[in-house]
């Protein structure tokens, strides 16, 4: 989000998520013992509880790489922070922590849960936008075709690197539909529309639709209180990253939205 905080802020929480990765590496290095984990007060298994805190790992490097964009950081520096979160993203991203499971038998669906979703979207976007190496890009695609993912938005940012990958004719959405209802729009953009049509979408998208998304990810977040935000709070931006991989996909000439709060323009 552009204008909001000076690099000061962005460099004190890229530190705070640094510190957050090597406390959670620790913790990951010093696990109790099964025997001992039986012990303690709690319902939570050692397994899931250590497959959290690995995710979290992956959670802030992502954070860090979103900061960095924040505070002006460049293309190749970005490039290589992604390198180091998709290795990390490989390893960690378990889809017992990422999925959703309903009902007492906890039946496995084949779609992410709404934080998982945005930070594989928010990969995919980062990824098309730094033109990564096809086998860091290959980690991102062989996670979702593990996990049974079929989302139009993903694989509209798949497709231009498997050419000879078939076109998703049907999502894999059950129960909990958030998301599709919240990206119906980008996706319309995504496959329906074409240039000047196209354009005008994405502008009217930036300026009343893309915040919504946030909202539904961030709780109680408030435009106008954002200036306000400590370092405590974690904030790293508000970008629409998936908008502007949208954009690089489909060749849209973006100067009528260039300038909006939201896009990420210095990735394009």
């Amino acid at each position: 989000m552009k204008n909001v905080k000076d690099n000061a802020f962005y460099e004190k929480i890229i530190e705070k998520y640094l510190d957050l990765v090597h406390r959670r590496e620790f913790e990951i290095t010093n696990f109790p013992p099964e025997e001992e984990w039986e012990t303690r007060p709690h319902k939570m298994s050692s397994e899931y509880r250590l497959q959290q805190i690995k995710l979290v790992t992956f959670t802030a490097r992502l954070q860090i790489i979103i900061a960095s964009y924040s505070k002006g950081d460049d293309k190749n520096s970005l490039r290589n922070q992604f390198s180091e979160a998709v290795k990390v993203m490989q390893e960690v991203w378990d889809k017992r922590i990422t999925k959703v499971y309903h009902g007492r038998q906890q039946v496995e669906y084949d779609q992410y849960n709404l934080n998982s979703y945005i930070q594989m979207l928010q990969m995919f976007s980062l990824a098309v936008l730094l033109d990564v190496p096809k086998h860091e890009f290959d980690i991102l695609v062989n996670l979702v075709d593990r996990d049974g993912i079929k989302d139009k938005m993903i694989d509209f940012m798949i497709l231009p690197r498997y050419p000879e990958r078939s076109e998703l004719k049907e999502e894999s959405y059950q129960r909990y539909i958030m998301i599709p209802k919240l990206y119906k729009k980008l996706v319309n953009i995504a496959y329906d529309f074409q240039d000047e049509q196209a354009i005008l979408e994405t502008e009217n998208f930036l300026k009343k639709e893309w915040i919504k998304i946030p909202k539904k990810y961030y709780i109680n977040l408030n435009l106008k209180d954002i200036s306000n935000y400590e370092v405590k709070s974690g904030f790293v931006g508000l970008w629409a990253f998936e908008v502007a991989a949208v954009v690089k996909i489909k060749g849209l000439d973006d100067s009528s939205f260039k300038d909006n709060r939201f896009y990420p323009d210095r990735l394009l």
